[in-house]
């Protein structure tokens, strides 16, 4: 595959620009570091913002806020080259700042005392997706997420996290693939034809194997375990 451009630094966004609208996420599962997402309205416009924080964890065994940017960073730079966020596989992203958090701010509190300012993307806000779930689910649907799994990895983009949380289904039923602060990027080692089918065969059985068949058993979201 060839080199890809740098993704586009913003370095005009302002804190005072941003005005948030709702409070996505602000924490993780791992509870030691984690990244924030936000619905804002910037210039007149909706995004979603996604926040990492800029300091480093001491264990190696835990990925820490320059980690999860940078792979996320690393994976739009080859979908926006490869035309996978124009084409509405996954959002667009607008690019990536750094945003200076003042220490009254009251949605970015969780912030606001870290010594560095925090990396921030400026993403689409797929404003009419929801979350692929048992209820949701179809045939039709379930080749859409395929399609999209096939289009990112075809942009040499492992997402090393393809569960229903991650995936969006629009109201025209297309998917988007969305949280990629824990892929791989080609030329990485663990991004090869080996690891993206075995993604892809992971995408297969969850969609075809359960999803489906759940939905057959008439299985409510909180009866299943993906």
């Amino acid at each position: 595959m060839e080199p890809v451009d740098p993704l586009k630094q913003l370095d005009d966004v302002r804190y005072k620009e941003l005005t948030c609208m709702e409070v996505i996420r602000d924490g993780d599962e791992e509870g030691v570091d984690f990244t924030s997402i936000f619905r804002v309205r910037y210039k007149r416009k909706g995004y979603i913002l996604k926040l990492f924080h800029s300091s480093t964890y001491p264990s190696p065994l835990v990925e820490s806020g320059p980690h999860k940017f940078d792979r996320e960073k690393c994976a739009y730079e080859r979908l926006l080259h490869h035309g996978v966020c124009s084409q509405g596989f996954v959002p667009m992203c607008h690019g990536w700042f750094e945003l200076r958090v003042p220490k009254g701010s009251t949605w970015l509190h969780s912030f606001a005392s870290d010594e560095k300012p925090p990396n921030a993307l400026l993403l689409e806000d797929i404003f009419d997706g929801v979350t692929l779930s048992v209820l949701n689910i179809s045939p039709s649907i379930a080749g859409q997420a395929l399609l999209a799994a096939d289009q990112m990895h075809e942009a040499g983009v492992l997402h090393r996290d393809l569960q229903p949380r991650n995936t969006l289904v629009r109201s025209d039923g297309t998917v988007v693939i969305i949280d990629f602060d824990k892929a791989s990027t080609w030329p990485h080692k663990g991004v090869n034809l080996l690891s993206l089918k075995k993604e892809m065969q992971l995408c297969w059985c969850l969609y075809f194997s359960c999803m489906l068949t759940d939905q057959l058993m008439d299985l409510t979201p909180e009866q299943v375990r993906y």
